[in-house]
């Protein structure tokens, strides 16, 4: 099936309690949706799933109850993202009526239409640069529903987090169980146009770059961004 035939469903997360709380709000999803807006091809859509629907303008989807993790020791051990990993049940994926879900991250800014990276594999994810965590990022990740069944089945609110911590060493919550459950799964990188932001030049953006994605506390929005890597930032 060509990438114009395909129906793809882009997931975005925006819940009250979930990765450090008060960061994230209805702006912040409207702005990837205008992103979204002004470079996708194809059939596509964006869904955000949240408890708090207000001021969104995408399509929205309510948030599921997940059991709270038993966390070990981590370096930090309240923020998690463990509930994006419901999209590999079956039963929950199939309720979004697409081809290919997409899960992305608020902290990106797109500048190309991103179809080109999607393919027909079940599982794809971004490659992680950073050397102190998982092999996978979650900041960008497709999912032909129903694939890959395990990684719900298995997981654990308390086993979950000491298998891919303690046992494993991988930092991180639903990219660390993706890396242990999924361990050679096709990826994208810099070569995909798909980079992290500390890999970016200052104040060049490279040809060809399709998203960059801002894992840790810089955000394109800040003003620490504007002042620092000002070709990167992007005001809500």
């Amino acid at each position: 099936m060509s990438r114009y035939q395909r129906s793809v469903v882009l997931v975005t997360w925006l819940w009250r309690n979930g990765w450090r709380p008060g960061m994230y709000d209805h702006r912040h999803v409207n702005r990837l949706y205008r992103q979204l807006q002004r470079h996708m091809t194809g059939k596509w859509k964006l869904v955000c799933v949240t408890d708090d629907p207000t001021g969104i303008e995408c399509e929205t989807f309510p948030l599921w109850s997940m059991p709270e993790p038993l966390l070990p020791e981590l370096k930090d051990p309240t923020p998690n993202c463990y509930a994006r990993l419901k999209l590999f049940d079956p039963g929950t994926a199939c309720l979004f009526g697409a081809d290919l879900l997409v899960s992305i991250d608020l902290d990106t800014t797109v500048y190309r239409d991103l179809s080109p990276l999607f393919t027909d594999e079940p599982f794809k994810i971004m490659r992680n640069e950073r050397a102190d965590t998982a092999k996978y990022c979650g900041t960008l990740w497709q999912l032909r529903p129903g694939a890959h069944p395990e990684v719900w089945r298995d997981y654990d609110p308390v086993l979950t987090p000491h298998i891919t911590y303690t046992d494993l060493g991988l930092y991180g919550s639903d990219q660390a169980w993706l890396s242990h459950k999924i361990p050679d799964a096709p990826t994208w990188g810099p070569r995909d146009g798909v980079l992290w932001n500390k890999r970016c030049r200052t104040h060049k953006l490279q040809d060809g770059v399709r998203l960059i994605y801002f894992a840790g506390d810089t955000k394109p929005w800040d003003e620490k961004c504007r002042l620092t890597h000002p070709a990167l930032y992007t005001p809500l």
